[in-house]
């Protein structure tokens, strides 16, 4: 079974759709969070991803943003873009759907671990396998 992971996506709908073609043909796919905000294109990416067949979706920070109609971030910038995209989304009920987590086997596949950012040098002790997004970081 060949399955693609996505992550980050960010509203970026001329990435989302490279990706898509590059991963070629495929058993299903996997959205580990954060559809939204920062693009111009939320909508149309949440949409996207729902016309993928067997596309399982998880709810990323951005999504929890967007459903709670605020962006509690540090970062001023991280706030504006929010405040920005969040008055042009109109695709709530979709993004409600998608999951905290997903289980295959012996892993979770999550947004990320904690609300933390992982990078290969992040200090942190595992007791489960995990396939995450968030950190933007592919490794």
């Amino acid at each position: 079974m060949k399955i693609a992971f996505f992550s980050d996506i960010h509203g970026n709908l001329p990435a989302l759709e490279t990706a898509i073609k590059e991963a070629g043909n495929l058993d299903g796919y996997i959205v580990l969070g954060d559809v939204v905000n920062y693009g111009p294109w939320s909508n149309e990416c949440v949409k996207m991803i729902e016309t993928l067949p067997n596309c399982t979706k998880i709810r990323g920070n951005h999504e929890v943003y967007f459903i709670e109609g605020k962006c509690d971030c540090d970062n001023y910038l991280a706030n504006e873009f929010f405040n920005h995209c969040y008055g042009n989304f109109r695709e709530f009920s979709l993004i409600e759907t998608y999951k905290n987590e997903l289980k295959i086997n012996d892993y979770v596949c999550n947004h990320t671990i904690k609300d933390k950012y992982i990078f290969e040098d992040t200090d942190i002790t595992l007791n489960k396998n995990y396939i995450i997004g968030h950190s933007h970081c592919q490794y």
